[in-house]
Order: structure tokens, then C-alpha cells, then sequence
């Protein structure tokens, strides 16, 4: 299987670098294409106007070709199918600095870069851990070792995986609710900054729920889909 690794915190980020890391024996190839800065909840936007810098850089991790994109990571996907022509299998992102729990799916960079990989019929794996706890990713073969035996790749076409360092298992989860505490200073330029406040857990997660496993020491796994489009409702007028 060949493999494209991206992410939305950027090149130089611990996190791509460990993943990949503890990846490379598992796959016949890997190229990672990452964005060249910090690109943190751009969701799946993509850059229209203006040119794009595209560049090899030294390999990230050794006999790993490595490149930046100055875009973000749907662009950095984009980029590996257009430009470098490279023909993958699989679009791995992450790992992030931070977690990707519930709503944060909407915002996330790193979700979007695994999901870009969809539209070229191809699949999709999105990986995050708690801010600074890298060490989590001792588990990530475990999960990828987990998610072949249920097979289930052949069920969905993309996966939003956040891990737990010391985790009691894994759990197959579904998408659950998160609140913000986000805020803005009006500062003395007249200017609104924004911040991020507390997030946590809405207290209606159920047990199935990616927030819930997650917050009980479970590592989550979730299929996603990109399909927008509202199927209770759909159905509602197409029996």
C-alpha cells in the first residue's frame, strides 16, 4: 500500500514527523506533502487566488520523501495528486496537536486533509492526540491492526482516530457533541481577537460517542463520511 501523509499543523511539527516514524515499516511507500505553515481549523478550504509554493525539502524522516505545500492540507492532497502525480492508496493526517473530538470534525484541518483523499476514490485516516502527549502514538499500529481485523475500511472510506496514551482499548465510537467556551477581546486597535476558552464534553454524550470513550481512556475510532447530505430527512420524503 502506498501511502500519503499530511497534516494541518504543518511540516516541522513533532507530531507528522512521530507518525511517520512509527509508520514506516508498516507500508511499501510513503511521501508526505504537509502544508509549509500552521493551518490549524481551515476545514477543507482550499486556495483559489494567487500562486502556491510548492517545494522538496530534506526527508523528514529518513528515505521518506518529504515536500511542503504553502496551502492548506486539502491543498497539500491536491497538490500529491496534481503535481507530484503520486499514485496512493491511503491519506493519512495527523498526527495533531490536539484533539479531534465531536464538533472540532467540522473545524479540523487534519480531517480534511484525510478526507481530500475521497474525492480521488481513494481512502482516508485522520489521526490527533491531546496537545504535547506524542507518546499516544505508541498505540497507532495497535489501531491500524484493529482496523483491518473488523475489516473496516471495507465498510467506510474514512476513519477520525484520536488516541489515549495509557488506553484501556479501543472503541469503535460515532461523532459526539462538544462546547465551546469561545470568546473575543476587543483590544485598543479596535480590533475583536479571538479565544478559545474552555471545550469539553457536552454532558448528553452517550456511551457510544467519541467525546465518551475518549474522556473513559478509550482510543476512538469513528467512520466518517463526506456526504453532506441529510439522509433522515432525504428519506423522510423518498419512501
Amino acid at each position: 500500500m502506498r501511502v500519503l501523509v499530511t497534516n494541518d499543523d504543518g511540516y516541522t511539527s513533532v507530531g507528522l514527523q512521530k507518525l511517520v516514524e512509527n509508520i514506516k515499516d508498516r507500508y511499501e511507500e510513503i511521501v508526505i506533502v504537509a502544508p509549509k505553515t500552521q493551518k490549524s481549523a481551515t476545514s477543507h478550504s482550499i486556495i483559489l487566488r494567487g500562486g502556491i509554493e510548492f517545494k522538496q525539502v530534506d526527508d523528514i524522516v529518513p528515505s521518506v520523501k518529504s515536500y511542503y505545500c504553502d496551502g492548506n492540507p486539502a491543498d497539500c492532497v491536491s497538490f500529491a495528486r496534481c503535481v507530484l502525480k503520486y499514485e496512493y492508496d491511503l491519506v493519512i493526517s495527523g498526527c495533531n496537536n490536539g484533539l479531534n473530538l465531536g464538533y472540532d470534525i467540522v473545524y479540523s484541518g487534519t480531517v480534511a486533509g484525510a478526507s481530500d483523499g475521497l474525492i480521488d476514490g481513494k481512502k482516508g485516516l485522520a489521526v490527533s492526540c491531546n496537545v504535547n502527549d506524542f507518546e499516544s502514538l505508541k498505540n497507532l499500529n495497535n489501531v491500524l491492526d484493529y482496523i483491518d481485523e473488523i475489516k473496516l475500511f471495507e465498510k467506510t472510506n474514512l476513519i477520525n482516530v484520536n488516541l489515549v496514551n495509557n488506553h484501556k482499548g479501543i472503541k469503535l465510537t460515532r461523532a459526539g457533541k462538544t462546547v465551546y467556551g469561545a470568546y473575543y477581546d476587543l483590544c485598543d486597535d479596535g480590533l475583536y481577537y479571538p479565544r478559545m476558552g474552555e471545550v469539553h464534553p457536552d454532558p448528553s454524550n452517550e456511551i457510544d460517542t467519541d467525546w465518551y470513550a475518549y474522556s473513559n481512556g478509550y482510543t476512538s475510532v469513528t467512520p466518517l463520511t463526506i456526504d453532506m447530505t441529510d439522509v433522515k430527512a432525504y428519506n423522510e420524503y423518498n419512501k
